[in-house]
């Protein structure tokens, strides 16, 4: 395993993202990273800053869907004093701020496509122009962009420049998702672990077999991100030495199992959009029945052994209409 700059790495396809991130740390081209939320396009982007030559100087990041399109521009070029109602003094704007170090551009689709000319000249020219300016400012800076939306497919849409999309993608760099790399999953369930048992002075040294089971063979569609979250819960509510599944959401152990029948492969296609499959709900149910059969009928057994909440079954049982009387009949 690897730990390096937070970057918990076991798998072969995650250490290439790793050298691709390298080599594209030792020159000044934009790099666009692409992946399904949560997958660590941000830390990759750290990574990238941390093992350049601008590491010395700053990585300021934006979320372009969290900028109201009215503040878009005030906040990445800045504006003069009195240059609206409002702006009482001078104010420097992002790339300013980041002159000599690193710009992230998290989610870069969002951009509205009527300031991306002004973002284009900016990232052609090096230069800036306040709001309310009249000098341009020459600015240094290396841009590294992220997005969960395939930019070529906003192009064909007209929704992106095209101009604008060859400007940023000179580097692409695609993270893959959690369930596509599960050597991951062990260290990163140990990290996670371990920080949060110390962040919450825990006595927790590892995790029950099951459910150790039930959360390496999870789906994680909400990738790295859901998987330090749920972590961090389980260590606030846990007072054993080892986590169990006590706490665990109701489905969890359930879709774990659907995803070891191979129900759940990615089906992520650089749009944002995870596509679930329809054989899911078939391989739900044939579990929750093998769990009643092999527990004569008995919900409370049978929830227990998937990990299941007694009330989630029944709502399963009444929801695939599972006939526990032919259940029964397999004694």
């Amino acid at each position: 395993m690897i730990e390096e700059e937070k970057v918990i790495v076991e798998s072969r396809s995650f250490l290439k993202i790793l050298d691709m991130a390298k080599a594209a740390a030792v020159s000044d081209a934009p790099v666009l990273i692409y992946g399904e939320s949560g997958t660590g396009k941000e830390v990759i982007a750290d990574y990238i800053h941390k093992t350049s030559l601008r590491a010395a100087q700053k990585i300021i990041k934006i979320n372009c869907v969290a900028l109201p399109e009215n503040l878009f521009e005030s906040e990445l070029f800045g504006y003069e004093a009195h240059a609206f109602t409002g702006a009482q003094k001078q104010k420097k704007g992002i790339f300013e701020i980041a002159d000599k170090g690193t710009i992230l551009l998290d989610e870069i689709g969002e951009v509205p496509l009527s300031l991306q000319p002004k973002l284009l000249r900016v990232l052609q020219e090096k230069e800036i122009l306040r709001i309310g300016g009249h000098i341009p400012i020459k600015v240094d800076f290396r841009v590294i962009s992220a997005s969960n939306k395939n930019l070529k497919t906003l192009v064909h849409k007209g929704l992106f420049r095209e101009d604008l999309y060859y400007r940023l993608n000179v580097i692409e760099i695609s993270v893959p998702p959690l369930r596509e790399r599960r050597e991951d999953i062990g260290p990163l369930l140990d990290y996670f672990m371990k920080l949060y048992s110390e962040k919450y002075s825990k006595k927790i040294t590892g995790f029950e077999p099951g459910a150790l089971d039930c959360l390496q063979n999870y789906p994680w569609h909400g990738n790295v991100r859901e998987l330090k979250n749920l972590i961090e819960r389980l260590v606030i509510f846990e007072n054993k030495e080892f986590i169990g599944t006590e706490f665990f959401p109701d489905d969890l152990c359930v879709k774990a199992r659907t995803c070891q029948n191979k129900a759940c492969k990615s089906n992520f296609n650089v749009s944002g959009d995870i596509k679930a499959p329809g054989i899911m709900d078939t391989i739900e149910k044939q579990i929750i029945e093998n769990a009643l059969a092999e527990s004569r009928g008995n919900q409370k057994l049978a929830a227990e052994k998937i990990g299941m909440h007694r009330n989630t079954i029944k709502k399963k049982i009444e929801e695939y209409n599972i006939n526990l009387s032919d259940i029964k009949k397999r004694f």
